[in-house]
């Protein structure tokens, strides 16, 4: 395949990276009011994954790995420092680790939720 139909196939396939965010999203909420703190931190951290992967694949850039994410929003933090996405990036890390570990407080958890949203619509708003 020539590297434009690549380019092109990855662009395009964006919208399915919103559809997954958009699901995430609805299931961390679901979580969160259903008080599962566990699965809320994932859904989170997988509905920041996808917004990051759509804005990517939306300049034409396959993201297949949790090193390619931090690279590609540390590039989005340097273009748009002003919204602090590598900080709320890192929040949304945080609540991937806490799916696997647990120790994050509730109250924590619902507040990080707020802030990953915000990255979240930051992120979008850039497709």
């Amino acid at each position: 395949m020539t590297d434009w139909r690549k380019i092109w196939r990855v662009a395009t396939g964006y919208k399915r990276y919103i559809e997954l965010n958009n699901k995430y999203l609805k299931d961390a909420e679901a979580a969160l009011a259903g008080r599962d703190y566990l699965q809320a931190s994932e859904k989170l951290w997988g509905a920041t994954a996808k917004a990051v992967e759509a804005v990517a694949a939306k300049r034409g850039i396959l993201i297949r790995s949790h090193e390619r994410l931090w690279d590609f929003v540390e590039r989005l933090d340097q273009e748009y420092p002003e919204w602090r996405l590598a900080e709320k990036f890192s929040i949304a890390s945080a609540l991937h680790t806490n799916f696997y570990e647990g120790w994050m407080p509730p109250r924590i958890v619902e507040r990080n939720a707020e802030a990953v949203k915000e990255l979240i619509e930051r992120l979008l708003s850039l497709l």
